[in-house]
């Protein structure tokens, strides 16, 4: 069995797609953020207050550097500097103390193009020289209808195999996977039915001078996937002139129907906690695909470092 640790999860989402996993031994996540140590146990995730001796520990710091909404509020050091991002410092130091062999970081897209600075320093700060695997991808090639599109970072202690990175099909459309899903739980419009209108609410708002990220999106069942989910943005879906509910959200973006009530934290919150999550799908998807082929035995590729870009 693989045992793996988790760090800087939020609600959780990370560990929920690794541990689902046959071949995976979840140890549980280490986690600073209160928020996260008060909901993310009510998912499954235990919460450690020590790290423990893992094979592979994985990491969703918070990506505000590299997202394309918040990259410009950072200066360079901030971003490329390890020594000035505390939370990927933390990351760094869990895995040497772990003794892991393989660490995965989630972040935001950005880091594709613009993290090698912050991967070299990275990559000098553990106890052993890895080899590096960067991926971008979205989370459509998971089989999960949302376009978010993130940058995944593997350092492994051996070279890393062959690996079946071929897409899952999506389901028919957002309106069939949201039955599917078929939460019996929170349905109430996120934000408030204050405003009557929301779907001329949301063509008024398509060119107000904000970031795109922020106003608000038609959604209809019949599309494919939906826009990305981010706690600034809220969808209105179109058949049924409403706000989408927090239990819609924490669908696309991957979340079980186990009985939870996502709106349960607080609107603010909840919207918060899901959306700086990894998507359980995505998390789920690479821990089939990459992290369980890289300790499997097998023939492994000779070059150091690879870069791939799914979208």
């Amino acid at each position: 069995m693989i045992k793996a640790l988790g760090v800087h999860g939020y609600l959780g989402g990370f560990s929920i797609g690794v541990k689902k996993n046959p071949n995976i031994k979840a140890l549980g996540s280490i986690e600073t953020w209160q928020s996260a140590k008060d909901w993310s146990p009510r998912l499954g995730v235990d919460v450690l207050s020590a790290v423990e001796m893992a094979h592979y520990v994985y990491a969703n710091p918070p990506c505000a550097r590299f997202s394309a909404m918040s990259y410009s509020k950072f200066e360079n050091d901030m971003r490329e500097e390890l020594d000035s991002f505390p939370e990927m410092m933390d990351v760094v130091n869990v895995a040497n103390e772990s003794g892991a062999d393989l660490i995965h970081v989630e972040s935001g897209p950005m880091m594709y193009s613009q993290g090698d600075t912050l991967i070299d320093q990275m990559a000098d700060a553990l106890n052993f020289t890895p080899y590096i695997l960067m991926l971008k991808v979205c989370t459509t090639h998971a089989g999960l209808p949302q376009r978010r599109i993130r940058t995944h970072v593997f350092f492994g202690r051996n070279p890393f195999p062959e690996m079946d990175l071929t897409a899952v099909q999506l389901p028919e459309n957002v309106g069939a996977f949201l039955r599917e899903w078929n939460s019996t739980y929170n349905f109430e419009p996120v934000p408030s039915s204050q405003i009557s209108d929301p779907i001329l609410y949301a063509s008024m708002e398509k060119d107000r001078a904000v970031f795109l990220s922020t106003r608000p999106k038609i959604v209809s069942l019949y599309d494919d996937s939906t826009y990305s989910v981010v706690s600034s943005r809220h969808f209105v879906l179109l058949e049924e002139k409403r706000w989408f509910s927090v239990d819609e959200y924490a669908a696309v973006q991957g979340y079980p129907a186990d009985g939870f009530n996502y709106a349960e934290p607080g609107i603010p919150l909840a919207m918060a906690l899901i959306s700086k999550s990894v998507s359980p799908s995505i998390a789920g998807y690479l821990t089939e695909r990459i992290v369980v082929p890289y300790f499997d035995s097998g023939v492994r590729e000779s070059h150091p470092n690879l870069k791939v870009n799914l979208t």
